[in-house]
């Protein structure tokens, strides 16, 4: 879907791939050595950051393998990498499809060095424009992503959270004040 989308002839679908794609860009630009994608899909974000990707979905590794041999299945909740394995995860438009389990976030921070960067993304839903977005979409593509959301974070509580688990918020970013991208750099660990 991803790498569709970033190529799509839909311009809104076109425009909110290449938006995403450029703000974590932007993010992850100053970032030197092992990069995870968490989620990765089909999307260009670790094929063009030479990133490992993770993704549970094995057609979506398979159609990446093309162009990056190091994708991993697995999941967020349970990562599959050592203590201290990555200088950077992105995790974008993962958590909020996935039963809310604050695991995720500790899972994140362990397989992180220290002063690494996570970079979140997902629809806000303390804002009006994506409970709209998600409104009109579910009546114009049916069957579409619209309910798919199990999980309904609001930035400002979802930052909250992350703080908690030993973060601390660098930067936050939004598409159409729809989709929160948030930057943290984590924590020494005691």
């Amino acid at each position: 879907y991803d790498y569709r989308a970033y190529y799509s002839r839909i311009l809104l679908q076109r425009y909110w791939q290449r938006r995403r794609y450029s703000i974590i860009k932007s993010m992850i630009s100053c970032v030197k050595g092992a990069i995870l994608d968490i989620g990765c899909g089909s999307s260009k974000i670790a094929l063009d950051f030479g990133a490992i990707g993770l993704d549970t979905a094995l057609n979506k590794l398979r159609f990446n393998t093309r162009f990056n041999k190091k994708m991993v299945q697995g999941s967020v909740v349970d990562l599959p990498f050592k203590d201290n394995s990555f200088n950077a995860v992105i995790c974008s438009e993962v958590i909020g499809y996935l039963p809310e389990n604050n695991k995720i976030f500790f899972e994140l921070r362990r397989v992180l060095m220290d002063n690494g960067i996570l970079i979140l993304g997902t629809a806000d839903y303390g804002s009006w424009q994506w409970p709209l977005i998600e409104f009109f979409y579910s009546r114009v593509v049916s069957g579409g992503y619209a309910h798919r959301h199990i999980t309904r974070y609001k930035k400002h509580s979802l930052i909250k959270l992350i703080k908690e688990t030993g973060f601390t918020l660098l930067d936050e970013k939004s598409i159409l004040g729809a989709e929160t991208i948030l930057k943290f750099k984590s924590n020494k660990k005691l």
